[in-house]
C-alpha cells in the first residue's frame, strides 16, 4: 500500500514544479523557497521510472536540471529527449535553447 512517505520525493518534485509555473519567470525555486534540488532530483527520477514514456515529465526534470545547474544530469536527459522536445515545458529565461547552450549542448 503506497503512503505520502512513500512517494515524498515524487511529491515534493510536483509541489516544487506547481509551484515555479504558478510564481512565474523570475522565480527561482531554489533560491526563493526551500525546494532542494537532490530531493527534486530524486522526485523527477521515481516519476520518470514510473512513466518513461512521458515526455512531459522527462523535459520538465531537464528544465529543472538546468534551474539548478547540474551540467551532467542535464545533458544526460537532453539525450534522452532528442527530438522529443515539449516546447511548454520550458519556461521564461530557461527555454531549452538557452539550456542547452548553458549547458554547453551544440
Amino acid at each position: 500500500r503506497a503512503t505520502f512517505g512513500s512517494h515524498k520525493f515524487e511529491m515534493s518534485a510536483r509541489l516544487y514544479d506547481m509551484l515555479t509555473d504558478l510564481e512565474g519567470d523570475e522565480f527561482k525555486p531554489f533560491e526563493d523557497s526551500l525546494a532542494e534540488w537532490p530531493i527534486m532530483q530524486h522526485g523527477f527520477r521515481d516519476l520518470t521510472a514510473a512513466h518513461p514514456d512521458s515526455r512531459w515529465l522527462l523535459n520538465r526534470f531537464a528544465y529543472f536540471a538546468c534551474i539548478a545547474n547540474d551540467a551532467n544530469e542535464y545533458r544526460a536527459l537532453r539525450a534522452r529527449i532528442g527530438a522529443g522536445v515539449w516546447k511548454s515545458a520550458w519556461k521564461g529565461k530557461y527555454s531549452i535553447q538557452a539550456c542547452d547552450q548553458s549547458m554547453f549542448i551544440h
